[in-house]
């Protein structure tokens, strides 16, 4: 409808209570899809800062299966926000079907948190320069693992940090592409992780 347009438009222009309003008013109406102007809902709720209220409604849609990552990834931010580590970065794992172009993978088995010693294990570049550095302080906790070989795909501007933070990591340079084929020239890899999985092993 043109109500939930102009709704999403005022989000996007960080107008959260004017959107709210009129998501107050979809919700009476018994034609819209309740669940996801609920979910729209409860967002500019926590955008608004209004947390205890957003928190129930979020958990709510979770319980109820809404598989909208964009919601699971709120009620991320909102743990994050309150210093609940083991169940923000829970729901932090989400990020990668939530924001698209961040989504890459690689033909390796996804690291699980199990044991490193004597494995090689690559990891993958995610976000910005800041997120990189952030999660990059997990990387000593991988270390200890005494894994066999540590490949840390990084971006171009801080590669040269990292490589010299890390020495014994192994930098691949990246524009943070779709184009992986560096990954095919890696031999006898056991596993991957993107940096922003780290904290959920390493950070709860």
């Amino acid at each position: 409808s043109h109500m939930k347009q102009l709704a999403s438009s005022l989000v996007m222009c960080c107008r959260y209570q004017e959107a709210l309003d009129i998501y107050q008013c979809l919700m009476r109406d018994e034609r819209v899809t309740l669940n996801e102007i609920r979910g729209n809902y409860s967002i500019c709720l926590a955008y608004l800062g209004r947390f205890d209220e957003a928190l129930p409604l979020i958990d709510e849609l979770i319980a109820n299966h809404l598989h909208d990552p964009s919601v699971v990834l709120m009620r991320a931010t909102i743990h994050l926000l309150h210093e609940r580590w083991e169940e923000g970065w829970k729901d932090y794992l989400w990020r990668g079907t939530s924001i698209k172009h961040h989504l890459r993978t690689l033909p390796f088995d996804k690291w699980n948190g199990a044991d490193l010693k004597g494995k090689t294990i690559v990891l993958l570049a995610e976000q910005g320069l800041g997120d990189q550095i952030m999660f990059a302080s997990c990387i000593p906790d991988i270390l200890a693992m005494q894994p066999k070989r540590v490949v840390l795909e990084s971006s171009n501007r801080v590669a040269k940090v990292l490589a010299r933070s890390f020495e014994s990591c192994e930098i691949i340079a990246s524009k943070q592409s779709t184009n992986l084929s560096w990954a095919s020239r890696l031999q006898d890899v056991d596993c991957f992780a993107p940096l922003g999985d780290l904290p959920f092993h390493f950070r709860r």
